[in-house]
């Protein structure tokens, strides 16, 4: 795992905010090196992975051979609605803006985009193509069957979360710095 991906950098920021003690072990190439290493013994957890990677691996959910911890996402996923968001877990308000920046991107996920100046009415019929084929019981049995999660916020939504995202003052950027960054 590098050392810029959540892997590394949620626990640490764990660590650092709730006192926890992940020891981050680098070196792990992927979510599929980091899970053989956990299926052999020879790590105790996975810092994050994406549900996608997790839906390859229904036995760990199934046979209760994993325990998800937290989400790292602004709201509970709908697939796990009893496991908290990382922003649930945490209490100062700086350290929880901090994590939304982090958790932001779960969100925004595989975006598409358009240029700033589309048109109003284009950018319109984008969006309400793009949520009747986020709905389409075709697509989703098609998903399913590739095993690829599908769990879309309509475009407007998306915008909203962006905006809020970049908006954030300098001093929580410094602080989801601070707590991401590997240990001295």
């Amino acid at each position: 795992m590098a050392a810029a991906g959540t892997s590394a950098t949620m626990p640490w920021a764990l660590n650092r905010i709730l006192g926890t003690k992940y020891k981050v072990v680098m070196g792990y190439p992927s979510s599929a090196a980091m899970g053989l290493a956990l299926e052999r013994g020879e790590a105790q957890g996975i810092g994050s992975t994406s549900w996608d990677y997790l839906l390859t691996k229904r036995e760990w959910l199934e046979e209760k051979k994993v325990k998800i911890l937290y989400v790292i996402a602004l709201q509970r996923f709908r697939d796990l609605p009893n496991v908290p968001t990382v922003m649930e877990i945490v209490d100062n308000p700086l350290d929880k803006n901090a994590l939304k920046l982090i958790s932001s991107t779960s969100s925004v996920g595989r975006a598409l985009l358009a240029p700033p100046d589309n048109d109003k009415a284009r950018t319109a019929a984008l969006r309400a193509a793009f949520d009747r084929m986020a709905k389409d019981p075709e697509f989703l049995a098609d998903a399913e069957r590739r095993r690829l999660g599908s769990d879309t916020l309509d475009g407007q939504s998306l915008q909203d979360l962006v905006a809020d995202v970049a908006a954030q003052p300098q001093e929580v950027i410094e602080r989801m710095k601070g707590l991401t960054s590997p240990p001295k």
